[in-house]
């Protein structure tokens, strides 16, 4: 099953991080990212430029430690305010795009449990800010309908998942009485979840970080945004297995 996920995490500053992910990848690439908040005033602090690094790994993929504003940020389990630091407390407030992963291979899943481990042993962890998102290869259309249909029907395993503010939002957009037997294509899903919800901007969206699945991905895929923000090998393995077995 080919994977890819957005790790969110505080305790160590991107630096550290950095660091401890040079030694794990033997290879890092630094360079300077514009911060999709900008416009922000509430994250103008972080300058409108974020510091990113990038890693190769063994099949030539990349890794991407990024900036996550949406993170609040700690440093040893103290939690830290972004008006006394200014700008390095966005260095506290951090993410992880990995590469598409295969979970069915050995050395893909060696990798990330290689990976989580460096990022414990320095100092990183998740707090109730953090989330985990899982994104799988946008599927065929009838696979699509079927997987949207399973996360109506199974939404007990998804729901233990899920804080009040989640809740809310996955009740209003999955109601268990929207009636799919008509639905042809993966355009359908779209035309629900847009009508329903009334986008415009995702990520300007105040209730975008609380959507629980999203099928209009711009990397064309499924992401389900609706996991807690783990570190931990298990869990994230489990998460997986639960997204696959809803394909089928």
């Amino acid at each position: 099953m080919n994977i890819g996920i957005e790790f969110e995490f505080t305790g160590a500053n991107r630096y550290q991080v950095a660091s401890a992910l040079q030694k794990l990848f033997g290879n890092q690439s630094q360079g300077v990212d514009l911060c999709e908040y900008v416009t922000s005033c509430s994250y103008s602090v972080c300058g409108g430029k974020v510091i990113i690094f990038d890693y190769t790994d063994y099949k030539g993929r990349v890794w991407r430690l990024n900036q996550d504003v949406s993170i609040q940020g700690e440093n040893n389990h103290v939690v830290l305010n972004e008006d006394e630091i200014g700008m390095d407390y966005h260095l506290y407030c951090n993410e992880i795009q990995t590469p598409v992963l295969d979970i069915d291979n050995d050395a893909d899943t060696i990798l990330l449990a290689d990976f989580l481990h460096a990022l414990r042993q320095c100092g990183c962890y998740c707090n109730s800010s953090c989330a985990l998102h899982i994104h799988i290869d946008r599927p065929d259309d009838i696979t699509a309908i079927r997987l949207f249909n399973n996360v109506l029907h199974r939404q007990n395993e998804l729901a233990k998942e899920l804080d009040e503010r989640k809740l809310t939002t996955f009740a209003r957009l999955y109601s268990i009485a929207s009636d799919t037997s008509a639905w042809t294509s993966y355009d359908d899903i779209q035309a629900y979840i847009q009508s329903n919800y009334h986008f415009k901007d995702f990520k300007g969206d105040p209730d975008y970080k609380h959507f629980i699945v999203n099928f209009c991905s711009v990397h064309n895929t499924v992401e389900f945004r609706c996991f807690w923000g783990t570190l931990d090998y298990d869990t994230i393995i489990s998460h997986c297995k639960l997204i696959h077995s809803m394909l089928v």
